[in-house]
């Protein structure tokens, strides 16, 4: 460090100047490749937030779409369970057994 210090005390200014401008350019444009790409990162992170809360959405429609699908078939199989007790179906079933014997011969 103290040859540098004693080199550049030797160098002529417009050396030193010259330099000084070289670096400051040099550090100027890592900033500016650095803001874009902190930008460019920023922008990416938005748009990843905003599938989030996107999907976030679709996952609650989806789980309400569920619950009322769930009640509607637990409703359907209530309907089910009466119907099978009902006493129209127990009295057609010898009318049924006469169908199907017929359809087991022809087929």
């Amino acid at each position: 460090m103290i040859c540098a210090i004693m080199k550049s005390e030797s160098e002529p200014p417009h050396n030193l100047a010259a330099a000084y401008q070289a670096r400051n350019q040099q550090l100027r444009e890592a900033h500016l490749t650095l803001a874009e790409a902190v930008s460019a990162l920023t922008a990416d992170l938005t748009d990843r937030r905003d599938e989030v809360r996107t999907l976030r959405n679709d996952v609650a429609s989806l789980r309400g779409q569920l619950e009322n699908l769930e009640k509607h078939h637990a409703a359907l199989e209530a309907e089910l369970r009466l119907a099978q007790n009902m006493k129209v179906v127990r009295w057609t079933a010898p009318l049924r057994r006469v169908v199907y014997r017929w359809r087991d011969q022809r087929g």
